[in-house]
């Protein structure tokens, strides 16, 4: 966490004490998100649980949320940096591992939103189209949703790393669609066991460049 969170900080120094040229400036996004959220079962307390429930070890859900951007972009010529800051609304829902059972079918695990920064490395390979990578800390938030359990529901958030890649389109001086795919993976808490979580996503939007 402490070296994603030193790479943010670096890149960011070094965009604004650089000179600025005709490309450089702020921009913010909004998009549209697709989710998928595929749960598995990291046992720790029983080796029998989930099966001897009659349910499964791996379980996934998908989702469509939105999500807003701002950054700050930075050229070096054709290649350019930007840190950037973001919040998702990712609104997936998991079945629990015990979905097939009439005492956990009610049961969900819910991937509510998650906020971080990263930073986008990329490179203009028209002056319409661009690419990029980007690797960055997000803190996801998810509910347990439980009437088996009642005690055992509430709210958590944990950090993790997110990276992916993406790609723009440029439309005017102000104006460009982006689409970017991302992945998250996460150790969440389930009951007394623990879930290995990995989250995919597609977002798909337009940009605004000040």
């Amino acid at each position: 966490m402490k070296k994603t969170l030193s790479l943010i900080v670096i890149a960011s120094s070094l965009i604004f004490s650089s000179q600025a040229n005709a490309k450089d400036g702020f921009y913010a996004g909004a998009d549209l998100i697709f989710s998928n959220a595929t749960y598995k079962f990291k046992n720790k307390t029983n080796s029998d649980f989930p099966s001897d429930e009659g349910g499964v070890n791996k379980v996934d859900g998908n989702g469509v949320g939105v999500g807003v951007s701002a950054g700050y972009k930075k050229y070096f010529d054709q290649v350019f940096v930007a840190p950037e800051i973001f919040y998702d609304y990712l609104n997936t829902s998991v079945k629990d591992y015990g979905y097939t059972s009439s005492t956990y079918q009610g049961d969900k695990m819910n991937l509510r939103s998650r906020y971080g920064a990263k930073v986008n490395l990329g490179y203009d390979i028209t002056n319409k189209f661009s690419t990029y990578l980007n690797y960055g800390l997000a803190q996801v938030s998810y509910i347990n949703n439980a009437p088996s359990a009642p005690d055992s529901q509430g709210k958590v958030s944990y950090y993790a790393p997110v990276y992916g890649l993406g790609a723009a389109f440029k439309l005017n001086d102000n104006w460009a669609i982006r689409a970017e795919i991302n992945q998250q993976k996460v150790n969440l808490r389930y009951f007394l066991n623990g879930s290995k979580v990995t989250v995919n996503t597609l977002k798909t939007g337009l940009v605004y460049n000040f």
